[in-house]
């Protein structure tokens, strides 16, 4: 699934907690998803991006992938700073 937050929410920067992804940020790693790769993407005037994926894991960057290893539920969130 793609996760795209709309509208992208000003921040003042290393807001914290991180901003919940909407709509439906949970992600459901059946034993038939396990080993899945899930886009996520950011769409607006950004910098700054980090992903968290809600397993331990994070990334950065506007649009990223990343492939859960396990079975389980994770809610991922997203830092950034918006510009212009």
């Amino acid at each position: 699934p793609v996760l795209k937050p709309t509208p992208p929410i000003p921040l003042i920067p290393d807001p914290t907690p991180p901003i919940p992804l909407t709509p439906d940020p949970t992600v459901h790693v059946t034993k038939h998803l396990k080993g899945s790769t899930y886009t996520f993407e950011i769409i607006g005037k950004v910098i700054n991006v980090i992903w968290n994926f809600g397993d331990g894991k994070t990334g950065s960057g506007n649009k990223v992938s990343h492939t859960y290893t396990r079975i389980g539920t994770f809610t991922p969130s997203v830092k950034y700073q918006k510009i212009g």
